[in-house]
């Protein structure tokens, strides 16, 4: 029979070899992968350099290569030398046979699964077999790593060190039960409702313009999703990789308790002889009857603390794993409600208009700048073409200076002052991509817009200020505003614009707050005042060929104009109910939007359509 103190040396032998094992797991596998990242990155330059005639990839990178095949070999080696120490533990305590047989039972899976998978990726459809059996082989063997490893945790055969590494296997099993289940599935579900969100999105798009924006906003779920549950995983690794490798050590430097069986086995070794018993005399029977009584008390004892301290591992442990359960499930919770609140618009966004694209603006530094077609000197110069026609309808458009002069056009050089405002698309070493379209006297534009590139060195970069209702009146005479700061609909702009009054009707626009501009769309509204009507009616009108509403005023929802005579809309006295009304009769996602941004160094407000043609 094997004494305690023999079955203590061989304890620390045996962990030692699956404590060394797991190094060699971990170590092993990240090694591994990296030379597989190698591995597929000189495949595909060897394929490129062959394909070109370039020459073969050095015969030094080739061997470099071979050591992750050595990688593999060794790792296959270690997962025989654990199943080996597993098997030496089960037969070590009888007691705990069962769990350490699911142990090493778990090791055997992930290593047929890690063949199979291996041996399978060569293969171009086969492989994703081997991938399916690898995950499944592996689920099965977390589990069995959870039961077996909660199971020694709570043995009572083990030292309190000893018992905590089990705890931190068990924790490992986990994660790495999370890992390849609730987690994959959360990404997919997450991903679904990303999906569908943006397909409801797109398919709802009301134009080009629109259907960019949907895209974009589709691009950006996505994205965040990736970095959202990437972090997630990243934790989830991390926690296995160190938990790992504390619990295997927290194992080999723990040790084997002595139980009250074994104290037993030991105490009635001097009492089997029958013979020598017969011969004592009454003194001596009921002093061993006190020690059997004694030891029975004691061995009760031992039972009830043991299972006290049982008992209360189970409570911590199964407090533990519900704590776990809710932070995941909050995780989760947390990150749908995100995605949706994203792609529903937000919280104060009534209308949901797309956001301008404009991150950076440019001013020259002086009078006089030249733009280029190219980031280069040498490169055409931006011009601006202008009709010769002695009338308002004379045309003008920005070309470049290869472009000459006629009888119909006179080109000349466009250069930019210091209140152009350029929008930025991307910069290069010493210049600025920008957006060229400027306004000019009379006339909303110069033509359609350029791209065109301007030296760094003779701009600066500007920032834009918010827009308050104090800017907008200020900036946009003329017209009557109404910015609401607060409710359901706060960051809504309404703006009854009577600039263009005695050419055409007065325009009704409608807008929101977006990163420091105002973006805004002309309605198709249109306003007639009349005097006994209702305060706000609006009816579709059936005698025009456009789509678009009449919207009918009365006296109290109106203002007179200072000069003209004629009563407009006055925004200011709308209700929400009524301004809801007007926001759910107009079709504004297939509008032209504008963005103003106000600048106080050229103390004006600047526009710019919200995505470049």
């Amino acid at each position: 029979m094997v004494s305690f103190t023999e079955k203590q040396k061989r304890w620390k032998t045996y962990t030692s070899v699956l404590m060394w094992c797991v190094f060699v797991f971990i170590f092993g596998n990240v090694i591994s992968s990296v030379l597989d990242v190698i591995e597929a990155i000189m495949s595909f330059v060897s394929q490129i350099l062959n394909l070109f005639d370039e020459g073969e990839v050095p015969v030094e990178i080739i061997n470099f290569m071979s050591w992750g095949s050595i990688a593999k070999i060794i790792l296959f080696i270690s997962y025989g030398a654990f199943i080996w120490g597993t098997s030496k533990l089960k037969g070590l305590l009888p007691e705990d046979s069962a769990s350490w047989k699911k142990v090493r039972t778990a090791f055997i899976l992930l290593l047929v699964g890690a063949f199979v998978s291996w041996a399978l990726h060569f293969l171009p459809v086969i492989n994703l077999l081997g991938y399916f059996i690898c995950w499944l082989l592996s689920v099965i063997a977390f589990c069995k790593q959870k039961n077996a490893f909660g199971k020694l945790s709570n043995s009572g055969h083990y030292s309190r060190g000893a018992s905590k590494g089990f705890n931190h296997l068990k924790n490992v099993a986990d994660s790495n039960l999370a890992l390849h289940t609730w987690i994959p599935l959360g990404t997919i579900i997450t991903l679904a409702l990303v999906g569908g969100s943006s397909i409801s999105n797109i398919a709802s798009s009301g134009g080009l313009k629109d259907l960019e924006q949907s895209l974009y906003s589709t691009y950006a779920g996505f994205a965040l999703v990736g970095i959202v549950w990437g972090f997630i995983i990243a934790l989830t690794i991390l926690h296995i990789f160190f938990a790992n490798i504390i619990g295997w050590i927290k194992v080999k430097c723990g040790n084997l308790v002595e139980t009250e069986v074994q104290q037993e086995t030991q105490q009635n070794e001097p009492l089997q002889s029958g013979t020598e018993e017969s011969h004592l005399d009454s003194e001596t029977k009921e002093q061993e009857t006190s020690q059997a009584n004694d030891f029975d008390l004691q061995k009760t004892s031992v039972q009830e603390t043991i299972e006290c301290k049982s008992e209360d591992t189970t409570k911590g442990t199964s407090k533990h794993r519900k704590s776990k359960m809710l932070v995941g499930g909050a995780i989760l919770l947390v990150l749908i409600g995100c995605s949706l609140l994203y792609f529903s618009g937000g919280g104060n966004s009534p209308l949901n208009l797309p956001s301008p694209q404009w991150k950076k603006f440019v001013v020259p530094t002086t009078d006089g700048v030249k733009a280029y077609k190219e980031p280069s000197k040498k490169s055409l110069v931006l011009c601006m073409a202008d009709e010769q026609l002695a009338s308002e309808t004379a045309l003008s458009e920005y070309c470049w200076s290869d472009r000459k002069s006629n009888k119909d056009w006179t080109v000349m050089e466009w250069k930019f002052g210091t209140q152009d405002i350029l929008p930025v698309l991307e910069e290069t070493d010493g210049w600025y991509k920008v957006f060229v379209q400027l306004e000019r006297g009379w006339t909303s534009y110069c033509g359609d817009p350029a791209i065109a590139y301007i030296e760094k060195a003779s701009v600066k970069e500007i920032v834009p200020k918010p827009i308050t209702t104090k800017i907008l009146e200020e900036k946009l005479p003329g017209s009557v505003k109404n910015f609401i700061t607060s409710g359901k609909l706060k960051d809504l702009c309404l703006i009854n614009d009577d600039s263009n009054l005695e050419m055409d009707d007065a325009y009704l626009l409608m807008g929101e707050l977006k990163n420091n501009s105002l973006v805004v769309f002309t309605t198709s509204y249109k306003m007639d005042y009349i005097e006994d009507g209702k305060p706000i009616e609006i009816n579709p009108d059936t005698e025009s060929r456009k789509k678009r509403n009449i919207l009918t005023f009365n006296k109290s929802k109106s203002f007179p104009h200072e000069y003209l005579n004629v009563s407009l809309l006055d925004v200011r006295k709308l209700t929400d109910e009524e301004i809801e009304r007007l926001i759910s009769a107009e079709d504004y996602k297939s509008k032209v939007m504008t963005a103003y941004y106000y600048f106080p160094e050229v103390k004006g407000l600047k526009r710019y359509p919200v995505q470049p043609k």
